[in-house]
Order: structure tokens, then C-alpha cells, then sequence
């Protein structure tokens, strides 16, 4: 039998592995199939670690605490997935704002313009994406610099998470032990 650490190493694995395949597949028009099996090797990371922790949690505790623990372990995923949301959230912003910022000084675009692309993709007030993707006007070439500042910050947020999830992965190898059940 498969004990509780060995489905949480391999299920931290195969969403860590998910999340590093949809960094590579994933970009600004992503071909669906390969991006539907990252995805999906990521959910499948995500199922195969819900049980061994609600089992782990539940072997710990005694019978009559079980609600408890079982409530508090539903808690604390729920918790961790806003948290996790809002912190990657907020890495994808700060990257997306300063990669964007680099990429229109380079292009040679004043602040007035950077600041009102930088309010217009924050605030959603205006569509930009009127341009061609292949022109070479200034507004075509802000929306390219829009496009690759936000995929370099989807990147970066896809490693962190999944060098997250190596960390839960090697920490749930060595601090998990099998519980021996007296029969």
C-alpha cells in the first residue's frame, strides 16, 4: 500500500510538472491540446494530494475530533488557495508593471503615455487591442511590449509556484512518516 507521504510527493510532482508545462506551452495565442495537458497534469497533481492530507490530518487526530479536524484542514487549503492567489497575483502585477514601464521607455514612450497604459490595464477602461499584432505603429508596438510583459510575469509566477510545490514535494518526503495501524 502507498502510504500518505509518497501520494503527496508525487502529487505535489505531477502539479509542479503541470504548471512547468503550461510555462512552456502557454503564450499569447497557446495551441489548446498541449495546454489542456499541462492543465490537466496539474489537476491531477492537485486530486492526487487532497486525499493524503484530509487521511494524514484524520489519522492524527482521535475519532471524536475528526469534524474538527477534517473542518480545520478545509480551512487551511481554502485559506492557502486565496492566500497563494493573492500573492502570485500581486507578483504577476509588479512584473507586468515594470516590465511594461521598461519596455515603453525603451520604445521610446513618455511617461504621460506609460501612465495612461498603466491605468488603462490596470482600471480595463480602454480596449487596446484594436492594433495589429504584426504593424509597427506606436500603439502596435505597446501593445507587443503589453503582451510579452505579461507573459514574462505569468512565467515567473509559473517557476515560483512550481518551486513552491518541489518544496512541499521534498518537505512531505522527509518530514511524513507511515503510521503503523495496531489490527
Amino acid at each position: 500500500m502507498v502510504g500518505a507521504r509518497w501520494l503527496l510527493v508525487a502529487g505535489c510532482l505531477l502539479f509542479g510538472g503541470g504548471l512547468l508545462l503550461t510555462n512552456v506551452v502557454i503564450n499569447p495565442n497557446p495551441a489548446y491540446l498541449p495546454l489542456t495537458a499541462a492543465l490537466g497534469l496539474a489537476g491531477a497533481g492537485i486530486g492526487t494530494c487532497v486525499v493524503p492530507v484530509t487521511s494524514s490530518v484524520l489519522g492524527a487526530v482521535p475519532a471524536e475530533r475528526s469534524g474538527m479536524a477534517a473542518s480545520a484542514t478545509n480551512t487551511s487549503r481554502e485559506f492557502g488557495a486565496v492566500t497563494g492567489i493573492a500573492i502570485l497575483g500581486a507578483v504577476v502585477n509588479a512584473e507586468l508593471r515594470s516590465g511594461l514601464v521598461s519596455r515603453m521607455t525603451h520604445l521610446g514612450a513618455s511617461a504621460a503615455l506609460q501612465q495612461y497604459v498603466l491605468q488603462v490595464i490596470q482600471t480595463g477602461s480602454v480596449s487596446l487591442g484594436r492594433g495589429s499584432p504584426t504593424g509597427n505603429s506606436p500603439l502596435d508596438q505597446i501593445i507587443r511590449a503589453g503582451y510579452a510583459a505579461f507573459t514574462s510575469a505569468l512565467h515567473d509566477a509559473l517557476y515560483l509556484s512550481a518551486a513552491l510545490l518541489a518544496a512541499a514535494a521534498l518537505l512531505s518526503a522527509v518530514t511524513l512518516r507511515q503510521r503503523r495501524h495496531a489490527t
